[in-house]
């Protein structure tokens, strides 16, 4: 059996012997690849009247092959698109003192899926505990295509503890390239077929001893 396009779908492997009346065709894909229709070309080919498939060198004048007969069988394969999950790298966990102020965090391995796919991505940032380290101070830094940006952390005044637990939402296109819903288009939700993932990471702030304070103490004048 044969593909009429190896860059979608190799050639198959045939399963077969004789004298069953049944055999299996398998084929791989090629990953990421799709398309179609492939057609896939089945032979069947018997011995012929002299049951000898191939000719034999040793007898010359005879080709014993030139009896056999072939069937040949077709079939096609669409390969439909599937939007593969984007990607990021993971992200270790650490630690950062307390008012040690803004901290960057690199991101990398950040892709939509596939090389093939022409889907843009965005990436959200979530905290678990907002009293040491805002969600709303959360910031991303990040433009498609890159397979790289940055996340900033700031721990709130005088907060620590932990761990406090960072969740990284990464957010493709989809199969329509769309990241949000149209509502202009009330029956479609253009997002419904967004890949999405998440990498989570640890963040403990560790405590500072703050210095001492006292009110400030006017001057003052007395009388001898």
């Amino acid at each position: 059996a044969v593909s009429s396009n190896t860059g979608i779908i190799v050639n198959p492997t045939v399963s077969y012997t004789n004298p069953n009346t049944t055999g299996a065709l398998s084929y791989d894909l090629v990953p990421d690849a799709f398309g179609g229709p492939v057609t896939i070309t089945v032979t069947l080919e018997d011995a012929g009247l002299d049951n000898i498939f191939d000719d034999d060198p040793a007898t010359i004048g005879i080709d014993e092959s030139a009896d056999n007969l072939s069937t040949v069988e077709t079939f096609e394969v669409d390969v439909i698109p599937v939007n593969d999950l984007p990607t990021i790298d993971p992200v270790s966990d650490e630690s950062h003192p307390e008012d040690g102020g803004q901290k960057e965090v690199p991101l990398t391995g950040i892709t939509n899926g596939a090389a093939n796919e022409n889907e843009s991505v965005i990436i959200t940032a979530s905290s678990s505990d907002d009293s040491i380290i805002p969600s709303a101070d959360l910031l991303v830094l990040y433009s498609y295509p890159s397979t790289s940006g940055s996340l900033f952390y700031t721990p709130a005044p005088d907060a620590f503890g932990g761990p406090v637990t960072i969740t990284l939402t990464v957010t493709d296109g989809g199969l329509d390239g769309l990241l949000f819903d149209d509502p202009a288009t009330l029956t479609i939700d253009e997002s419904a077929d967004n890949g999405v993932v998440t990498e989570q990471f640890d963040v403990t702030i560790t405590e500072v001893n703050d210095d001492p304070e006292i009110d400030a103490i006017g001057n003052q004048s007395i009388d001898e």
